[in-house]
């Protein structure tokens, strides 16, 4: 599921993001949390 989440936002497992891009990783409902600030850089 998280790979298709990826793949509709244009990327893959390995994909790293521009900096500051904010990629939705798991949809669960209607809640989403954002760990952005929580990965290393």
């Amino acid at each position: 599921m998280v790979r298709l989440v990826l793949e509709r936002q244009g990327l893959g497992a390995e994909a790293v993001p521009a900096a500051g891009r904010r990629v939705l990783i798991q949809r669960n409902g209607n809640v989403a949390i954002d760990c952005t600030d929580e990965v290393h850089p």
